[in-house]
């Protein structure tokens, strides 16, 4: 949940409980607004740090979009994707010679996430810190590699829902 980025100590369970509401309050007050437990656009806009389409260079925000097709979500699981995410992608685009870089999984929220064989439960895709990402002619080792070089937290490939992707998160 975004609020607990701003410190707020909240359990992630999808609904709109007393906590939730009580914080939402103190944050709206911490930053100047009215002390209601309404999230306006104003609030959505300080939460979530509405990010534009084009990211950098070669990615763009609709790239990481999540995959239930607007089923569970609206497509950003209220997140951002990580600015730090975007950065790696970049480099390893240029250590591989400029080759595009198809992102086949990105920003997930928790029911599509679920619905994932071997997904697990607190993903760094629910929070735009993951991609599963491929670079055609270019093996995953080579781009788990790079991927570390640049500074990722935790990267893998091979599994076998992946097929030739890598996993990156930061």
């Amino acid at each position: 949940m975004r609020l607990n980025q701003f410190g707020f100590k909240l359990s992630v369970d999808g609904s709109y409980g007393n906590a939730t509401k009580q914080a939402v309050i103190k944050f709206k007050t911490a930053h100047g607004m009215s002390a209601t437990n309404k999230i306006g656009e104003k609030t959505r806009a300080i939460l979530y740090k509405e990010q534009p389409e084009k990211l950098s260079a070669h990615f763009r925000k609709s790239e990481f979009k999540c995959e239930c097709g607007g089923k569970y979500c609206d497509g950003y699981n209220f997140s951002i994707v990580d600015p730090k995410l975007v950065s790696i992608l970049e480099k390893i685009r240029t250590d591989c010679g400029g080759k595009p870089i198809t992102v086949t999984s990105g920003i997930r929220c928790q029911l599509f996430n679920d619905s994932l064989v071997g997904s697990v439960k607190n993903s760094p895709h629910l929070s735009g810190k993951a991609a599963d990402i491929y670079v055609k002619g270019v093996s995953p080792a080579t781009v788990r590699k790079l991927a570390y070089k640049y500074g990722a937290n935790y990267s893998y490939y091979g599994t076998a829902n992946m097929g030739n992707a890598c996993h990156i998160n930061t």
